[in-house]
């Protein structure tokens, strides 16, 4: 999906279309929801483990664990909705991983594959703060776009097609700069 001509070639793309192709990888969960016991057996069914995570932690991946923890502590302060801490907290697990497996490109599809329909309903029809917890999904890709050129530019084309649809309340309320601010790190 992400590597997709059609795909990379398309700039200034709306959130809605983003949120249409990750129906893709959702589409990916349905099926193992319906076999999850017959592939679990399976060697695929480990997935999770295929590339082993490093014992050593190096500084700068503390200084990336803090700032994910900074990150989605701010995100569960202004979304503080009970329906949305659920995809909040596999949000925040998916970009530990990102920092403890550096190498692994699987990560970037876990977090849409693996979120709640409820979470994802909400995001389909855009829904403020649903929005706002997608567009912290960047922050996953952002750190694999320098290693995997198909991934390059998805970040930015998140943020920038979630800044087009929040209002400039609905930002100032969400706390967007912080969240640009965290984009830097």
């Amino acid at each position: 999906m992400y590597a997709s001509p059609v795909v990379v070639a398309q700039e200034n793309r709306q959130l809605h279309d983003i949120i249409d192709l990750m129906e893709l990888v959702r589409g990916c969960r349905s099926l193992f929801m319906l076999h999850m016991q017959s592939i679990a057996a399976k060697p695929i069914g480990s997935m999770a483990d295929v590339v082993p995570r490093t014992d050593s932690t190096t500084a700068q991946q503390e200084r990336s664990l803090l700032a994910v923890g900074r990150t989605m502590a701010e995100l569960k302060r202004r979304v503080s909705d009970a329906g949305y801490e659920r995809a909040i907290e596999q949000l925040r697990d998916v970009l530990l991983d990102s920092v403890a497996r550096p190498q692994d490109i699987s990560v970037v599809t876990i977090w849409p594959a693996t979120v709640d329909d409820e979470f994802w309903s909400r995001l389909k029809n855009q829904e403020s703060r649903a929005v706002f917890v997608f567009v912290h999904y960047a922050l996953v890709l952002k750190r694999y776009e320098a290693q995997w050129w198909w991934v390059r530019g998805w970040s930015q084309g998140i943020v920038d097609a979630v800044d087009h649809a929040l209002t400039d309340f609905e930002k100032g309320t969400l706390g967007w700069e912080t969240f640009l601010a965290s984009m830097q790190e």
